[in-house]
């Protein structure tokens, strides 16, 4: 099985996560930046929140 999220962002575009819990897992080593996402968000749009 495969667990996945979809986010639509407002220029139509789409952010996705996926997880396979039963796929083999093995710890690596990785740099701070290898697990990274930056989104712009809107001022006003947190206000409103």
């Amino acid at each position: 099985m495969v667990l996945n999220g979809f986010y639509q962002m407002e220029d139509g575009s789409f952010l996705a996560f996926f997880e396979e819990p039963e796929a083999p897992f093995d710890f690596k080593v990785q740099r701070d930046f290898d697990l990274y996402i930056a989104l712009e968000v809107r001022a006003d749009y947190l206000q409103d929140i």
